[in-house]
């Protein structure tokens, strides 16, 4: 529904809640003013039977006679009144006149008109005192000297004891005079309230019109189109640059382009994605390899451990070998001296025994041992044999 009938409808209510008030309000009014009316009987004519028990006291104590008691009653009776409109009238049950403004009524017998239901209006005032002391009636009666009747409450109340009925009654016309001067009241004060609700309601659609730039209904179906993420759907209407559908059209541009621009980004990363796998097989291929050659280096660094330990005990025994080498060395270089030493005592008996013998000659003998041993050896004079010339 548009706003607009929204309105209109809210305006209609607002008629109707004051119509409704109204006719309220005046029947309140009038039920008030009935209320009113039928207090003022009431005090009548209590008042009225007041004073008739008073002349049944009087009676009852012998003070009066009956005929002098009612008669006084009646006096009494008669004198309130004010003017033709507003009196008191008693009439026996028999509807035989005793008190009226009207002297022609006065002893006569007058059970006044037949109802719908065919008894007469008199018949009709004792069935409503049959079970209550004092009873309200609606009637119609002419003002004197009027041609229409006009509408009366009328009030009766039953004597005890001389079986009267005295009866007071209002017009009400002034009720009815009253209660449409009320409504005219009221009519003109709810036009003018329904013509400033009218102009309100016009200004308020009018600045939420300005507001939304267009129906709350297709800003709100816009908006849950944005929302669900449909923004091929062009805003449309001719809208303020201030108004809601503008912000609208703005933030689903907005929302384009950065969606586009989130798209093209997308594009980006995907191709840096790419090229970020083959950079990571590169390096997956080269800590493979970089991998397989820590192996091959730990088993290398086993080996050359392996090696180490061999070499070291190669060393060890190269060690061992070289002090036993050199023990052998100088216990050889002891037995070479031994011999050496040996060798000069057969030298020098040699020697000894050539020098003995005739014909050698004492001269240095030339040793033939190697420059070590013969260090180590003495000179000593070699014999010769000089030959014949």
């Amino acid at each position: 529904m548009k706003l607009r009938y929204r309105l209109a409808l809210m305006v209609f209510c607002a008629v109707l809640g004051l119509l409704l008030i109204a006719g309220f309000s005046l029947s309140a009014l009038r039920s008030n003013m009935v209320e009113n009316k039928r207090s003022e009987i009431y005090t009548v004519l209590n008042l009225a039977a007041q004073q008739v028990a008073y002349f049944q006291d009087l009676e009852q104590r012998g003070t009066l006679s009956r005929e002098v008691a009612q008669a006084k009653a009646i006096e009494a009776l008669s004198s309130l009144r004010d003017g033709k409109k507003t009196y008191l009238w008693a009439r026996t049950e028999g509807a035989l006149g005793l008190v009226h403004p009207n002297p022609d009524v006065i002893g006569k017998v007058d059970v006044g008109v037949t109802l719908p239901d065919g008894r007469s209006k008199w018949q009709g005032y004792l069935d409503g005192l049959k079970n209550t002391r004092l009873a309200y009636f609606d009637d119609l009666a002419k003002y004197p000297g009027a041609d229409q009747p006009v509408p009366k409450i009328n009030g009766i109340v039953k004597i005890e004891g001389w079986n009267w009925l005295v009866g007071f009654g209002i017009f009400v016309d002034d009720i009815d005079a009253a209660f449409w001067r009320l409504a005219w009241q009221i009519f003109a004060v709810g036009l003018l309230v329904v013509l400033v609700t009218t102009v309100l309601a016009a200004s308020l659609s009018r600045g939420i019109y300005r507001s939304l730039g267009g129906e709350p209904t297709y800003a709100t179906e816009v908006a849950r189109a944005i929302a669900a993420g449909d923004l091929s759907r062009p805003v449309q209407g001719s809208f303020g640059a201030q108004s809601l559908l503008a912000a609208l059209a703005t933030m689903q541009a907005s929302l384009r382009e950065m969606i586009v621009s989130i798209q093209s980004g997308s594009v980006l990363l995907g191709e840096a994605a790419s090229g970020l796998t083959g950079q990571m097989g590169q390096i997956d291929s080269a800590s493979h390899r970089t991998s397989e050659a820590t192996t091959a280096t730990a088993a290398a660094i086993e080996q050359m451990s392996v090696t180490i330990d061999h070499i070291s005990f190669s060393a060890r025994e190269t060690e061992t070998n070289s002090a036993r080498s050199s023990q052998l060395a100088a216990e050889g270089e002891q037995l070479v001296s031994q011999a050496a030493g040996a060798i000069q005592q057969v030298s020098a008996q040699v020697q000894d025994a050539s020098c003995a013998l005739p014909g050698w000659s004492s001269a240095p003998m030339k040793s033939t041992a190697s420059p070590a041993l013969s260090a180590t050896l003495p000179a000593r004079p070699t014999c010769w044999r000089s030959m014949p010339p």
